[in-house]
């Protein structure tokens, strides 16, 4: 049998009582074709790549550098599906979130 637990709340879920959604997203950089200049097509493509890779390999903690492509993958529950349809940057959440001065 399959063990499901919400990623939001924690709550167990048995398929095929419970409803359960998956969500998926992927972040990535976003480029506009339509924006490339003469000075795009002038440009040492090669140079461009051999920098970029000796960046790359200067870089000590991996850890901390900043991934270009991310995938996630979350399982939800019905209650916070509805929660994440309604606001999936979770911006009227801190909205309501009060927190003191000190």
């Amino acid at each position: 049998m399959l063990h499901v637990t919400c990623d939001l709340c924690s709550k167990e879920i048995t398929p095929p009582v419970d409803a359960h959604f998956v969500v998926k997203m992927e972040v990535y950089a976003a480029f506009d074709p339509s924006e490339v200049t003469d000075a795009d097509l002038d440009e040492d493509h090669l140079e461009a790549i051999a920098k970029m890779l000796c960046e790359e390999e200067e870089v000590v903690d991996p850890d901390h550098a900043a991934p270009r492509y991310k995938k996630f993958r979350f399982d939800l529950c019905a209650e916070c599906h509805r929660k994440f349809i309604r606001d999936p940057l979770i911006r009227e959440t801190e909205k309501k979130l009060n927190f003191s001065e000190n």
